[in-house]
C-alpha cells in the first residue's frame, strides 16, 4: 500500500528499481492469477482484497489505466481531451488507438474497448471520432443517423 500512497495507483512497473522485490511479487501474483496456480498464496480473499485496492491483474489493463490517468491530467489542465502530437506524442497515439478500439466495439468486432472504458473516456469529454456526434440534450456520444445505432448510448 506504500506504493499506492506514493503514486495514487497500484500499477507497479515490471522493473521498479526503487523496490525490485515489489515488482517481482506483483509479477508472481499476476502469473498465479492467470494460471490459477498457488491457491495457498492467492486465495479468493486475497484476490478480493487486491481487487478492492485497485490491483491490475494484467499488464494491458495497468497500461491502459496509466494512460487514462495521463489523459485525465491533460483534461484537468487544458479543459479538453483533444491531445495533439505537439501536446504529447505518446498520449496522442494512445487516444487514436482508443478511437480505433471504439469503432471496433461499435462495429461488433473483437476489441479491448469495454462499456466501463467508454464511460471513463466520456467523463473527460473524449471525442470518439468522425461519424460520431455529440448529443447535446443527453451529453452522450452517438452515431450519426446515417451510420446506424450506437451500442453505447447511455442515459
Amino acid at each position: 500500500m506504500e506504493f499506492k500512497k506514493e503514486t495514487g495507483h497500484c500499477n507497479v512497473p515490471n522493473k521498479y528499481d526503487k523496490k525490485p522485490e515489489l515488482a517481482k511479487w506483483v509479477n508472481e501474483m499476476r502469473k498465479h492469477y492467470k494460471n490459477h496456480s498457488q491457491k495457498h498464496l492467492l486465495t479468493d480473499e486475497r484476490i478480493q482484497k487486491l481487487h478492492d485496492a485497485g490491483f491490475c491483474w494484467t499488464k494491458a489493463v495497468a497500461s491502459w489505466d496509466l494512460k487514462y490517468r495521463e489523459l485525465v491530467f491533460f483534461f484537468e489542465t487544458n479543459g479538453h481531451s483533444d491531445v495533439t502530437m505537439d501536446d504529447s506524442p505518446s498520449l496522442n497515439i494512445w487516444t487514436a488507438a482508443q478511437r480505433r478500439e471504439y469503432r471496433r466495439y461499435v462495429d461488433g468486432e473483437k476489441t479491448t474497448m469495454t462499456p466501463e472504458r467508454i464511460r471513463a473516456l466520456e467523463a473527460v469529454r473524449f471525442f470518439f471520432g468522425r461519424g460520431l456526434q455529440r448529443n447535446n440534450s443527453t451529453s452522450d456520444f452517438c452515431l450519426d443517423s446515417n451510420q446506424g445505432e450506437s451500442k453505447t448510448e447511455t442515459a
